[in-house]
């Protein structure tokens, strides 16, 4: 994760990251890691989520619903190559509401910010 910043603090990005599960962040109130981590959401263009887990916490999926909603550009990230095939054989990464909700889906962590630079010249 400390790359990843990094690289894209060379392109002029300003990076925040989730403190929800991060165990250095300060306060170990739940109620307030969540704020923190929305109030971050809702200052950035560009949102990073992992799907690396077999399925997206509530949280996570909840926060995407919003960067959705308020017109944020999605990056997924998934390095794994299971697919999952819904009605009408319809292939999916995740479910139909992450796979509808990220406008770009990446397997290889190097790509990120190559992906960022392409939204951030885009703008």
């Amino acid at each position: 994760m400390k790359i990843l910043k990094r690289n894209l603090q060379k392109l002029g990005a300003d990076v925040r990251t989730s403190v929800r599960f991060d165990p250095e962040f300060k306060d170990n109130d739940l109620n307030k890691r969540g704020i923190f981590d929305i109030e971050n959401l809702l200052r950035s263009d560009i949102i990073v989520f992992s799907a690396e887990e077999p399925e997206m916490d509530s949280g996570s999926a909840a926060l995407l619903g919003l960067a959705r909603a308020l017109g944020k550009r999605i990056i997924l990230y998934y390095s794994g190559n299971i697919e999952i095939h819904g009605d009408g054989n319809h292939r999916m990464i995740k479910n139909l509401m992450i796979d509808y909700s990220v406008d770009y889906f990446c397997n290889k962590f190097y790509m990120i910010p190559k992906i960022i630079k392409k939204f951030l010249e885009a703008k």
